[in-house]
C-alpha cells in the first residue's frame, strides 16, 4: 500500500494507492485505519497521535471561559472525552 500526499502553493492531493482518500468507501477507510493503527503501534506511539485521535471523537464535555487571560489575551478551553 502506497499513502502519498502533495502540497504546496495550491496544490494538495491525498491518495492511497493513486486514488484520492475522498474516493475510498467505508471499508476501504475501515482497512486504512487498521493497517496504520498497527503500523504505529509498531513503530510506538506518540501522544500527537492520541490527541488526533481523540479530536476525532465526540466529545463529552466543553467549556471556554467566558474573559480572555490578562496577560496573554487567549481563551483557556478544556475538552473531556468518556471513552
Amino acid at each position: 500500500m502506497n499513502i502519498t500526499r502533495t502540497s504546496g502553493c495550491t496544490a494538495y492531493s491525498f491518495r492511497v494507492d493513486g486514488k484520492s482518500i475522498d474516493e475510498l468507501n467505508q471499508e476501504e477507510l475501515v482497512s486504512l485505519y487498521d493497517r496504520l493503527v498497527v503500523k504505529i503501534r509498531d513503530n510506538g506511539i506518540s501522544s500527537d497521535v492520541i490527541e488526533i485521535l481523540c479530536e476525532e471523537l465526540p466529545h463529552s464535555d466543553y467549556t471556554m471561559t467566558s474573559e480572555p487571560c490578562e496577560s496573554c489575551g487567549d481563551y483557556v478551553e478544556t475538552t473531556t472525552w468518556k471513552l
